[in-house]
């Protein structure tokens, strides 16, 4: 996660299955598959207080696994 990067890098999209995906344009492109479900997500999210911003921050690089790398790579 790169804040200088500004907004409107990535997209948070939910499958037919009910699973989450993040979109992310930085860097050439890659999407990341979350593996852990949308309302456990939620709710570290939730119970996060002040702190939310990085526990989501932390949540999410540690749910989710690489399912498409960069063109080229």
């Amino acid at each position: 996660m790169e804040p200088t990067y500004g907004r409107s890098k990535a997209k948070i999209l939910r499958q037919d299955s009910g699973g989450l995906v993040i979109h992310s344009f930085a860097h050439g492109s890659a999407i990341y598959e979350l593996v852990m479900d949308a309302a456990t997500f939620e709710a570290v999210i939730a119970t996060a207080g002040a702190d939310a911003a990085k526990v989501f921050a932390l949540t999410a690089l540690w749910a989710m696994r690489l399912s498409v790398t960069a063109s080229g790579t």
